[in-house]
């Protein structure tokens, strides 16, 4: 299998060894090949990816702006269907959404041409936009601007299930903030505590 990366701008020459009458930057694709845009760059592949295997499993979290607990019941599962919506719109696999009333827990599949940051940005905007046109509120709903993401093993999904299917009653006994802080410490992630909320 042969595969290029090209800058999706600029006027930078083609890699060398690519097919005569090849313009990445017109989309001009020979047959058996697909183009793949993955976190800016235009990704010339296969379209039979043969010998690729993947299972990308990601539980992501992240909270309403301000951690604004507009999640009720009356909202909440109105958010979780356009969240799990724009999902498979995005060309990935709900798994489970579910969350409490101020942030959210989904546990996602995604593919090998899916760039996070991207994947992440068009979800989040995707949805409050969505929400901010139809729910009739009067003020403004958005999340916030960061996220966690942490991978997760085939033997752990069913346990990422269960915990986010119990998220009420998980968080009659844990704040988020504290639930968020507790998942950077098992992940190992470092960070600085002057900028984990916003």
């Amino acid at each position: 299998m042969q595969s290029w990366l090209q800058p999706r701008s600029g006027d930078s020459s083609l890699p060398a060894g690519l097919p005569a009458g090849l313009l990445v930057r017109e989309k001009l694709v020979p047959e058996g090949r697909q183009l793949v845009e993955s976190c800016g760059l235009l990704l010339i592949k296969d379209a039979l990816m043969s010998g690729t295997h993947h299972q990308l499993l990601y539980h992501f979290v992240f909270s309403t702006k301000n951690r604004k607990p507009y999640l009720q019941p009356e909202t909440q599962a109105k958010i979780f269907e356009y969240l799990g919506g724009t999902i498979r719109g995005l060309d990935a696999v709900p798994i489970r959404v579910g969350g409490w009333i101020d942030h959210v827990h989904l546990l996602v599949k995604l593919s090998t041409s899916h760039c996070v940051a991207d994947f992440m940005r068009e979800l989040k905007s995707s949805t409050s936009r969505k929400f901010n046109e139809e729910s009739g509120m009067t003020h403004k709903f958005g999340w916030q601007d960061g996220y966690g993401a942490f991978t997760v093993s085939p033997s752990k999904k069913q346990s990422v299930i269960q915990y986010i299917e119990n998220q009420a009653e998980h968080h009659r006994k844990e704040s988020f903030q504290d639930e968020y802080l507790r998942f950077l410490a098992k992940h190992e992630i470092e960070y600085d505590p002057r900028f984990v909320w916003d």
